[in-house]
């Protein structure tokens, strides 16, 4: 898959018991209009295990460059112009202002866009199209950037577009986006839990249905090993899925 690319990089200035993970969730799923939001989420974890591998601190999630980013992606989309500046929606720290994020003044804001040409593109298909590209690397791995904002548009025009601005100063955001991380051992974990839980729901309904003293107490029996199966579960899934980068 070919994407269309541009990089807009500020040039420096001058530069637990958890598990670490390296897999985000959704990763491979296509971006759609129903979980863009969720999209961004997955390319921003994406994005903070990259950078952590490097040897970085992961970017939080600021609220503001994120609707800059979305926005860009989706006039990008509409207006079939792409670029950085001068289509009509000003350029990435104007953009960023306007969206509610306080550059101090100054321009702080880096950016990555691109469009796949395809509906069905994924977090994971972007994120590597930046990575082999050196511009747009830089941008993702620039220690002095410490928070982001990742946004995606799907329509007709460029299929599915996305953009990543970057800023150097700090809104106070704290989201970095860990909870989108997982690993095989949580997902199985996972799955285990919701088949304890479906068979707490399924010994319930037992006990509700149960005739008689005797059937009842039987049901009832059969529901207070289920929920400590489920009790057992949710504290394996726990351990599993407490991760960071």
């Amino acid at each position: 898959m070919a994407l269309s690319l541009a990089a807009a990089l500020i040039a420096p200035a001058g530069a637990g018991a958890a598990e670490k993970a390296t897999q985000c969730s959704g990763a491979n799923d296509a971006v759609t209009a129903a979980n863009v939001a969720t999209a961004e989420r997955t390319l921003l974890c994406e994005v903070n295990v990259y950078r952590v591998a490097n040897g970085l601190a992961p970017l939080t999630a600021d609220p503001a460059l994120g609707r800059a980013a979305r926005g860009h992606s989706e006039y990008m989309e509409r207006t079939k112009q792409f670029a950085h500046e001068g289509i009509g929606d000003g350029n990435p720290s104007s953009r960023a202002a306007e969206a509610g994020f306080n550059c101090g003044g100054f321009d702080c804001v880096g950016e990555n866009i691109a469009y796949s040409g395809f509906p069905s593109t994924t977090p994971t298909d972007m994120f590597e199209q930046w990575r082999n590209s050196p511009g747009h690397n830089a941008n993702m791995l620039l220690d002095r950037y410490v928070t982001a904002g990742m946004g995606f548009a799907v329509g007709p025009n460029y299929g599915t577009t996305g953009t990543q601005n970057f800023a150097v100063v700090d809104n106070g955001a704290t989201d970095t986006a860990a909870d989108m991380l997982t690993s095989g051992a949580c997902d199985t974990a996972e799955s285990a839990e919701v088949s304890a839980q479906a068979r707490v729901d399924k010994a319930k309904r037992r006990v509700q249905g149960a005739k008689g003293k005797k059937r009842k107490r039987k049901a009832r029996k059969k529901l207070r090993k289920a929920k400590a199966r489920l009790k057992d579960a949710a504290a394996k899934a726990d351990a599993a899925c407490d991760l960071t980068y």
